[in-house]
């Protein structure tokens, strides 16, 4: 089975490129690590490579910021950082098995970064940050099997640029991220990776961005290896929006939902291999409307619905045996393309005003 890599950038199609009329979106190179992988330098879910902001203590002396920073060795370890003020920084680094790592930065106003690295079995890690005025920064990179990540940027406002990073490396891991704010321009990525055990496993990635008005977000969600699955949700949102799923490995799924969204709205899924699943649903949405699904394999099936909009368009690539698609639209100018090729697929499409 081919795997591929594609580009994002979702929020070029605002200035005019489409989901292309049975095409298949452009590539995107591959993530790029260095630190023997375990240190990112780009943050895909715009497209752009990004500044590594890995927190470094001596910035947060700028505004006289708070820093922390904690290295802990072994098993059953347990660090707990609480941070209020200005230009704060937090770093935990855990090595070993059962550790727990919780940061909170709260009343945020300049130069803010939650850092946690845990490398081990059965670790937890957990940061929030809220009411931050400009950019904020919070970073998760877990290395083992059966660790948990969650993080919450709340309230992040006026022009800030937020981003929320988790990145898993191993089997049976579970990752999910919330972004909610004013005028801000939010980035959520979280990218999953199956190493040891031949893939064995599922991961799982929910990733929500909520209540969030005049801002630009971009959500990306990648899980390579087997049976993984994938949750992201955009809601009541006000602004140029992205949502993005890949997945590459067996019995994979996928859903994507945005909804009470005022703006320029896409969503897009491309998978590969054995009995994926796609379902993309927009409703209650008011803008320019894309949907995109590519399916390369067995088993795959596709489903799309847009409700309420404007300019809604939906577009499913199928290639393989068993493949089967529906497609529902509700509203004005709409464009649906149905493209497959294989054994006995079967496509549905239902338009109406």
């Amino acid at each position: 089975m081919k795997k591929f890599t594609f580009t994002a950038s979702l929020f070029m199609l605002v200035a005019g490129m489409s989901f292309g009329q049975g095409k298949s979106p452009e590539k995107r190179p591959d993530h790029s690590y260095d630190n023997n992988g375990k240190k990112p330098v780009e943050i895909p879910a715009n497209g752009k490579p990004k500044e590594d902001r890995t927190p470094k203590p001596e910035e947060a002396t700028i505004g006289g910021g708070n820093i922390s920073t904690v290295d802990q060795k072994g098993n059953l370890n347990k660090a707990t950082v609480n941070q209020t003020g200005t230009a704060n920084i937090a770093y935990v680094e855990q090595s070993g098995n059962v550790n727990t790592a919780t940061q909170v930065q709260v009343d945020l106003s300049n130069f803010n970064s939650a850092y946690i690295s845990q490398t081990g079995t059965l670790n937890k890690a957990n940061q929030t940050q809220e009411f931050s005025v400009h950019h904020s920064n919070a970073t998760i990179q877990q290395q083992g099997y059966l660790s948990k990540a969650e993080q919450l940027q709340m309230m992040v406002s006026v022009s800030a640029e937020n981003d929320a990073t988790i990145i898993q490396m191993g089997t049976l891991n579970k990752a999910a991220q919330t972004q909610t704010g004013i005028e801000a321009i939010n980035t959520a990525s979280i990218t999953q990776h199956s190493d040891g055990l031949a893939g064995v496993g599922a991961n799982k990635a929910t990733q929500t961005q909520a209540l969030v008005f005049e801002g630009k977000n971009a959500g990306l969600i990648e899980q390579t290896g087997a049976y993984n699955e994938a949750i992201q949700q955009q809601e009541f949102i006000s602004g140029v929006n992205a949502a993005e799923i890949q997945q590459i490995g067996i019995l994979n799924v996928a859903s994507q939902r945005q909804s009470d969204i005022a703006g320029t709205n896409q969503a897009l899924i491309l998978q590969d291999g054995w009995r994926n699943s796609g379902i993309q649903t927009q409703m209650r949405v008011d803008g320019i409307n894309l949907a995109s699904i590519s399916q390369e394999g067995i088993t795959n099936q596709g489903t799309q619905s847009q409700f309420d909009g404007a300019d809604l368009r939906s577009t499913l690539n199928q290639r393989g045996i068993g493949n089967e698609s529906i497609q529902t639209q509700t509203g004005n100018r709409h464009i649906s393309t149905v493209t497959q090729t294989g054994n006995y697929n079967r496509a549905l499409v239902i338009q109406s005003n």
